[in-house]
């Protein structure tokens, strides 16, 4: 995000394309960051889909939002497993060591 943020303030117009990105990402860093696969994808979803657009720092802030967080699933319920004793729990992993060895 810190290379997209700089890249739009150096343009004039706030707003970069493809290229722009790459040579800026080039240019700022020694090793190269992206490459041109990963600055298409990155372009194509901010973008929605539309090719040879340029975009403003918030086009890019609504796909590379920080706060996102995957869906809570709620497959399997916390705690309802029954304890284990000692012994199973050694022969299980006795188990799970043959079974690896094979």
């Amino acid at each position: 995000m810190l290379i997209i943020r700089e890249a739009t303030a150096k343009s004039k117009d706030g707003r970069i394309d493809q290229s722009d990105f790459l040579n800026y990402a080039s240019s700022s860093s020694r090793y190269s960051l992206f490459t041109p696969m990963e600055a298409s994808i990155i372009f194509h979803f901010a973008s929605r889909g539309v090719t040879n657009q340029r975009l403003a720092l918030i086009d890019f802030a609504q796909l590379l939002d920080p706060r996102w967080r995957a869906p809570y699933e709620d497959a399997e319920p916390q705690g309802a497993k029954a304890p284990k004793s000692l012994l199973s729990s050694a022969f299980h992993s006795t188990y799970n060591f043959v079974l690896g060895g094979m």
